[in-house]
């Protein structure tokens, strides 16, 4: 690996592991008087690093094979005095923290009693459980921009060309199929297609359109209409995406497919699903 900067060079050689804390969870994790809960996060950080999945692979191969949970019982269980030595808190102090995020339905705190292997009974045992979709929120929170409630002049789900050509749909123009290879010429709305400077235009126009068939199909409406600055935003993502993980039509459809049945409560709005926060983890679920 060779930047021309020594310095990145050196860093990029570093295998990092451990904790991830996403940049806005300073923006949303806060105290009444606006101030980030630092102790928080880096708790919270913690336990999100023991619920992150751990790949299993094939010792020949290299493959992924599988997947496992770092934990062995069925939510993680963590000892508050632990925690507070493992980062230089004290025991109040990780305590309090973990109360703030229950209190904010970051987390489910559960106390048990377990039996140990040597047959003692301990009391009060804390479990904790993060809730999966406010983490999701707070990762990836829903700008004013992306918020469809916030659109108030928005243009209809068309994309536009300087020429201002109009691409229709029929029997006689291109067929976009799904990953089952059922064409869903019907169920596609009317869209005209914007210039973008990449070499991914055609695939992510199919992917936009499927995404919108999908959203009407499932909620019997149009999707909410977009101003055009949010469609370049929704087209440049999902283009770096595609080329980052050299991904074609089938794989993106797929993992729409699995957006939609997710059964957890989510934005189904298409900005929501142009993030790379929820990309990636479709990805992983879908279509990897």
């Amino acid at each position: 690996m060779n930047t021309g900067n020594r310095v990145v060079d050196e860093i990029s050689k570093i295998n990092f592991s451990g904790n991830v804390i996403p940049q806005n969870w300073f923006k949303h994790i806060r105290f009444d008087d606006n101030k980030p809960d630092t102790v928080a996060i880096i708790l919270l950080a913690d336990i999100i690093y023991w619920y992150r999945h751990t790949e299993i692979r094939d010792e020949i191969s290299g493959l992924t094979i599988g997947y496992r949970k770092k934990f062995k019982a069925d939510k993680l269980q963590k000892n508050y005095s632990a925690m507070a030595e493992q980062y230089g808190f004290t025991k109040r102090q990780v305590q309090d923290a973990m109360n703030r995020l229950k209190s904010k339905g970051i987390i489910i705190i559960e106390l048990r009693t377990v039996t140990t292997t040597t047959g003692s009974r301990l009391g009060n045992v804390v479990f904790i459980e993060p809730v999966a979709d406010v983490i999701n929120k707070l990762t990836h929170p829903i700008t004013p921009e992306s918020d469809p409630s916030h659109v108030e002049t928005g243009e209809a789900i068309t994309f536009e060309r300087e020429t201002n050509t109009e691409i229709t749909y029929t029997e006689n123009t291109t067929n976009i199929n799904n990953h089952n290879g059922a064409t869903s010429r019907s169920a596609l709305p009317y869209q005209k297609i914007n210039d973008v400077d990449n070499s991914n235009t055609d695939i992510i126009h199919q992917v936009v359109t499927y995404y919108l068939s999908v959203y009407e199909k499932e909620f019997k409406e149009e999707h909410p209409k977009l101003k055009k600055a949010q469609w370049s935003r929704i087209r440049g993502v999902l283009s770096y995406f595609a080329d980052d993980n050299m991904l074609d039509y089938d794989s993106f459809a797929t993992m729409i497919d699995r957006h939609f049945e997710r059964s957890m409560e989510t934005d189904y709005n298409i900005n929501h699903f142009a993030t790379e926060g929820v990309l990636t983890n479709l990805f992983y679920e879908a279509a990897y």
